[in-house]
């Protein structure tokens, strides 16, 4: 079966990458380990490499072309197989998890793993799903 090659994110504050230069052409075999391409974010310049054996089937993000993280650039497979979603341009991979529903939107100081506009939300500012309470456990204190 056919393999994704996808945009990678190489940062955390990364959101889009431009191929810079593809090291193989379509139909060039290709082995886990060679550099395949070339990726340019705002910050830097990367080589990325080939995450196994086969053929390089289809480019579907030509160089100076941009396209959003985790999106599917090219297919590697083996020679004359068939390719999912052979559009010609870069599909977004699969959808992002929804957001949690959080009770501290807003709070400047939301720390953990919420996924709203505000911020993650904290161990000490916790996202209250249903079900969830907040209950002090017994312990000992170091004190000040």
């Amino acid at each position: 079966m056919a393999t994704e090659v996808l945009m990678p994110k190489l940062g955390l504050t990364m959101t889009e990458g431009t191929i810079e230069e593809w090291k193989y052409k379509e139909g060039d075999a290709v082995k886990k380990g060679d550099i395949l391409f070339s990726v340019a974010t705002d910050k830097l310049t990367n080589d990325v490499e080939c995450e196994e054996d086969g053929t390089l089937l289809k480019i579907l993000l030509p160089e100076g072309e941009t396209a959003p993280c985790k999106s599917v650039i090219a297919w590697i497979g083996q020679p004359g197989e068939a390719i999912p979603d052979a559009s010609g341009a870069a599909a977004p991979a699969a959808a992002a998890p929804a957001a949690l529903p959080c009770r501290c939107a807003g709070r400047s100081l939301c720390r953990g793993s919420c996924r709203r506009p505000h911020g993650p939300c904290g161990p000490s500012r916790r996202c209250l799903r249903a079900g969830d309470s907040l209950r002090q456990e017994a312990g000992e204190g170091k004190g000040l």
